[in-house]
């Protein structure tokens, strides 16, 4: 294998555990589990080099969650792997669909891919992955959920002529259930894992001391805190007393997990006084938000959330309650009274001792929240030889834009080469991203996740010993890190077990093979990928969805049937517009049976629009009267639900093809038509005989009254309007109802 004619061994250190797990990885769909820093990517480049020379008409695909990170493994791949530069390719949400379309088609080998661009490349037609030998998942612990990560590998192993997959994590997940769906998402029947421990592993790392730091919260803290902790129980003692939740001896240990479900709950109910206690419980979920950053991250981001929530232009009911209680109030002015978190202080003596022993020593701070980056690299740049630099996400926060993907590759240059020694960093360099090795790794709080937890350490420890020191909240924090610490340690027990036998996937696709008999087509169009309701559609198994561009409807599920889906709010637009009316026009002039479904649990008062109901109530009965068919649903999971049994009911019982009709050309004959035909009081047959009449606008328009009472069906007093309403000025059109 380490001589493979496609690899530049120059590059590659010869290492017996990844020869090993790479030879395996190649028997099978394979989950490999390696700590950070042992080289996922390496193993990786090994296998797709196999897979590549002995298949010359071969393609790999490597997904990574970010946009960063497909262009690190792009990069790794094209070090490692002797192929012409035109064969490796970067594909993401950057590109138009056009370019990505050009790529997927062209000479590419090696495809660095996000996962989100590749589903809906795959959906609409853009990807086929027939020649795809190898489909790598980086960062597999994420194939959960509605992640795309399950969706790509169905459509892969259903589609590829010689499928493989390599997922890689450091980080599997620590429970039977979060490990197991991941096996199930990504087709794994094998399971290879290495640790910190291991015999083959072992030579290549060194070191790595782990300690906690504790810190004892000042007088005004513990006050602030005693304040949003007596409201916080005011608010789910209500709650309890309306039997929405049951408390135990602690009110104010309330789970927020427990308040997220009754806000799920609530949120999906049409019982008035469960709606109306929706605010109450936002208010006590954003009152538990405010302790824990108070508790945690100190005055300065907790001021910054009330003064973000305060200059909302449209706040919600629970946020002009937290901003109008007394205690909020109170809140504010102990806030800025109050010292720095003590966690500053602490932080600034380990970074001192760390860098006054090693000038050349380089040091990671990870913080949960971006407001505390600041006040975090504004306490390092007092450390004598500190060189801070700030590294988070891409995504605008708060009103503050984020880094470009080109600034987060400086920053990491530039830390590697020693322009900096301190990185500042949020979550964005916990993932996978080639973050240079460091000798000391501090939290300065600690995560929930025993998969972020893990990552993070994985920053140290590698080459050269490392130390990682986890900054804790007296009374506070404890809890969280050593629940982490204990779902590392469950992890190994729970990965190893037996592997799932190849011939239970083969009977799979035998069973789908069966399926697909009974499978319906759903014709989308491109405008609609990101609604709720095509991610429904795409998570059903007996659904195809096949993206085009419609010039009627939303969606097409056979020769006669096409659907427009419009929530309140665009339905409302629509109104206002007046589009509703030209849309329904078309899809009556093209297909026999167009139906409307209007999504929303008020459809006459919507959220986002200020509209009279009755105008709503007035186009539905006008529709209605048009014999366009209208179906109410209250949520997208309902909406793809009717458009399935339509497109099942069409194409299985009815066994109707699915095709889509262009809409018919309107001449200009037509046009001019339909433009004397909006006059008020003159429909489309009127109109006809005006002009047949008279032979063009301009002589209709330039007509008299007496003129007009010629061509029959106008009365006087139509053809009296119709002149006055040629020229009559804008200004005097007004705004009024008809």
């Amino acid at each position: 294998m380490f001589n493979n004619p496609l690899l530049n061994k120059d590059l590659i250190e010869e290492r017996e555990y990844q020869l090993d797990l790479a030879a395996e990885a190649l028997e099978g769909n394979t989950l490999i589990v390696l700590p950070t820093g042992l080289g996922k990517t390496v193993i990786a480049a090994l296998v797709a080099a196999e897979r590549l020379s002995s298949r010359p008409w071969g393609r790999v695909l490597i997904l990574s969650p970010t946009r960063p990170l497909a262009l690190q493994h792009l990069s790794t791949f094209r070090r490692l792997l002797k192929l012409e530069a035109e064969c490796f390719q970067l594909i993401t949400g950057v590109l138009s669909p056009s370019k990505r379309s050009e790529l997927w088609s062209g000479r590419g080998r090696v495809f660095s891919a996000t996962p989100h661009v590749v589903w809906n490349d795959i959906l609409s037609g853009r990807l086929a992955l027939e020649d795809f030998v190898l489909l790598i998942f980086d960062e597999a612990h994420r194939a959960v959920g509605n992640y795309p990560y399950a969706k790509i590998a169905d459509a892969y192993v259903s589609s590829a002529r010689d499928p493989l997959i390599l997922a890689l994590t450091a980080t599997p997940g620590s429970s039977e259930e979060r490990v197991g769906e991941v096996l199930s998402s990504l087709k794994i029947n094998r399971v290879l894992t290495r640790s910190r421990d291991s015999p083959d592993v072992k030579p290549y790392l060194a070191p790595l001391r782990i300690r906690a730091v504790r810190v004892r919260l000042p007088p005004p803290y513990v006050e602030a805190l005693n304040l949003l902790k007596s409201e916080f129980e005011s608010q789910v003692s209500s709650l309890a007393s309306k039997g929405l939740i049951s408390l135990g001896r602690e009110p104010a240990r309330v789970p927020l997990r427990t308040l997220l479900e009754l806000q799920s709950k609530l949120a999906g109910s049409d019982d008035p006084e469960s709606r109306s206690a929706l605010a109450g419980v936002a208010l006590a979920i954003k009152l538990r938000h405010l302790m824990g950053v108070i508790a945690s991250q100190g005055p300065e981001p907790a001021l910054d959330y009330l003064k973000r929530i305060s200059t909302v232009p449209r706040r919600g009911k629970s946020d002009r309650l937290l901003l109008g209680l007394e205690s909020t109030r109170r809140l504010l002015n102990l806030l800025k009274e109050a010292p720095p978190h003590p966690k500053l202080d602490a932080l600034r003596s380990i970074i001192a001792r760390k860098l006054g022993a090693s000038a050349e020593a380089r040091v990671i701070v990870f913080v949960n929240l971006r407001e505390t980056v600041e006040s975090v690299y504004r306490c390092i740049s007092k450390i004598p030889g500190a060189k801070p630099v700030k590294f988070y996400g891409q995504a605008a926060r708060g009103g503050k834009k984020g880094m470009s993907q080109s600034q987060q590759k400086r920053v990491l240059e530039e830390f590697a080469n020693g322009s900096y020694n301190v990185l500042v960093a949020t979550s964005v360099a916990e993932e996978g991203l080639d973050v240079p090795e460091v000798d000391l790794v501090v939290f300065y709080d600690p995560v929930p996740s025993e998969i972020r937890h893990i990552q993070r350490k994985g920053r140290t420890g590698r080459g050269r010993p490392g130390e990682v020191v986890v900054l804790l909240t007296e009374g506070v924090e404890e809890g969280m890190f050593w629940r982490a610490v204990k779902r590392e340690k469950a992890m190994p027990k729970v990965v190893v077990r037996p592997p799932t036998p190849l011939t239970e996937f083969a009977d799979e696709g035998r069973e789908a093979d069966k399926k697909k008999s009974q499978e319906v087509v759903v014709k989308v169009d491109t405008r609609e990928l990101q609604s709720p309701v095509v991610r429904e559609l795409s998570a059903m198994p007996d659904v195809r969805l096949s993206v085009v561009r419609l010039e009627v409807g939303d969606f097409v599920v056979s020769d006669r049937v096409a659907i427009e889906r419009k929530a309140a709010d665009d339905l409302a637009s629509s109104l206002i517009d007046g589009r509703i009316f030209d849309q329904v026009a078309r899809m009556r002039e093209t297909y026999e049976r167009p139906i409307l479904i209007v999504e929303g649990r008020d459809p006459f008062r919507p959220a986002g629009r200020a509209v009279n109901p009755r105008s709503l109530m007035g186009l539905i009965s006008t529709l209605a009267l048009m014999g366009l068919p209208i179906i109410w649903t209250k949520t997208p999971e309902d909406t793809a639900q009717i458009i399935r049994l339509i497109a099942r009911r069409e194409q299985i019982e009815r066994r109707r093809r699915v095709s889509i009709r262009k809409a018919p050309t309107r001449s200009l004959k037509e046009d001019m038509e339909r433009v004397l035909a909006s006059v008020p009081g003159v429909g489309i047959e009127t109109a006809r005989k005006l002009l047949k009449h008279f032979g063009s606008l301009r002589a209709v328009f330039n007509a008299e009254p007496d003129q007009l009472v010629e061509v029959k069906g106008i009365g006087e007093k139509l053809g009296k309007f119709i002149a006055e309403f040629s020229k009559m000025k804008y200004e005097e059109g007004g705004n009024e109802e008809a």
